[in-house]
């Protein structure tokens, strides 16, 4: 039997078997959608899309009760951490030092104020109570300031931290006229620690920080007596230790000073070109050296505290085989080398220019003897009329001996091989 639809059926949400489901004149969805059968004589075909009105039922059927509420599992309180002051852009102030909160009160105000107008009193003892900065003790204008340390012994323990302002300067001096002193024993709690060293930057904010000369942090009680405060100026006065870069630089530096004003400034007689001025022994043997049947090898050194340039060798007779024995193998050295050798017949002696500079030498020697190399040369040549014929560089003199340098002056031909074609085969 067929029954006959007497509902909407765009009203149909879902069912569980043929026959819709009625109640109050509305049709409720079951737990799981059935199709429709399809019956060419019932009139229905498939299912059609959902309309408006019965998304609305859906939503409305599967809808929880207003009683049912989903609980969200409880959430800890987050924890205190530490309070960052934010500058007008947003970022920590201060370069994100860390702040604990806590400010001056108006007792300590009203203290510090007094006592930037009164020079009768020396300093200030402040303490941290109910998250305030207080003053707990002032200490009066006895005579000198070393003199007047005297009395921070019996009040200062080595359990409990302090800060300690002191007036140090007079007005005369042009300085700020107080130091303020953060001290903080070994053997005070973890937490008083904690909230000196990250007060300290607030004290002084608060306080004005142009009112201060120095910022110091103590651990010892004898770190603020006279002895120590000796040892503290003492330490300030000495230059900030250099790392390896900044040393090599200052010494490059030093070098490039000399260089260019050392003895530019005196005339040196062999020529304005060369920064160092070259003795007359050193300027002999190069003039000779083109002509001199006596010696073949002249060797010059730098000295970088007299500024002038030395004869350090004069040799004979000297095999290129020799030149690692002759030559200085710690310090640079401008050596010029008259290379005699044979040749196809032929006897050859052209002058050599050696440079070498070891490993081992300190950045100095190396700066000095390498901005001085292109002058040495000029004034070998224009001055002393040698012809170079070969300049050479190495580290070390066992780099240099008569293979090498006759492979320098008459290189090997490279005989070159041309490809032969193979000839055409002939015919058979």
């Amino acid at each position: 039997m067929i029954m006959k639809n007497n509902f909407d059926r765009s009203e149909v949400v879902g069912r569980t078997s043929s026959r819709p489901s009625f109640r109050d004149g509305v049709t409720h969805a079951r737990s799981i959608p059935a199709k429709m059968p399809h019956n060419a004589n019932s009139g229905l075909g498939r299912a059609r899309p959902y309309s408006k009105s019965s998304s609305l039922a859906r939503q409305q059927a599967l809808k929880l009760p207003s009683s049912i509420t989903r609980q969200q599992p409880p959430q800890p309180p987050p924890e205190p951490g530490p309070v960052f002051l934010q500058s007008s852009a947003g970022a920590p102030a201060d370069s994100e030092i860390m702040q604990s909160g806590i400010t001056a009160s108006q007792e300590l105000l009203d203290a510090f104020n007094t006592l930037v107008s009164t020079p009768s009193q020396r300093g200030l003892l402040i303490d941290i109570a109910s998250e305030t900065l207080v003053p707990t003790q002032v200490l009066n204008n006895q005579g000198s300031f070393t003199s007047d340390l005297q009395q921070l012994e019996p009040l200062l323990t080595t359990t409990d931290a302090k800060y300690i302002i002191l007036r140090r300067n007079d007005e005369s001096s042009g300085k700020p006229p107080f130091v303020a002193i953060t001290y903080v024993p070994d053997a005070a709690k973890v937490r008083q620690k904690m909230l000196f060293a990250s007060t300290r930057t607030t004290l002084l904010r608060e306080l004005g920080t142009d009112r201060f000369d120095e910022n110091i942090f103590a651990t010892l009680k004898s770190e603020l007596t006279e002895e120590g405060f000796k040892k503290h100026d003492a330490h300030g006065a000495k230059p900030a230790p250099l790392t390896e870069e900044e040393r090599l630089l200052k010494e490059v530096r030093e070098v490039e000073a000399a260089l260019s004003t050392g003895t530019a400034s005196r005339k040196s007689h062999v020529s304005s070109s060369l920064g160092f001025s070259l003795s007359p022994e050193a300027m002999f043997a190069l003039k000779s050296l083109d002509t001199s049947t006596t010696h073949n090898l002249v060797q010059l050194s730098i000295d970088i505290q007299k500024e002038t340039i030395e004869l350090a060798t004069l040799e004979a007779n000297v095999d290129a085989n020799d030149l690692p024995k002759l030559v200085s193998s710690e310090e640079p050295r401008f050596t010029f080398f008259v290379f005699n050798h044979e040749f196809e017949g032929k006897h050859e002696s052209p002058i050599v220019f050696l440079y070498t500079c070891p490993t081992g030498a300190n950045i100095k020697q190396r700066m000095v003897y390498a901005s001085s190399k292109g002058a040495i040369i000029r004034v070998a040549e224009k001055e002393a009329g040698l012809v170079i014929a070969k300049r050479l560089e190495a580290a070390q003199p066992s780099d240099f001996n008569q293979d090498l340098l006759m492979e320098e002056f008459h290189p090997k031909k490279e005989e070159k091989t041309t490809f032969a074609r193979p000839k055409r085969p002939g015919r058979r």
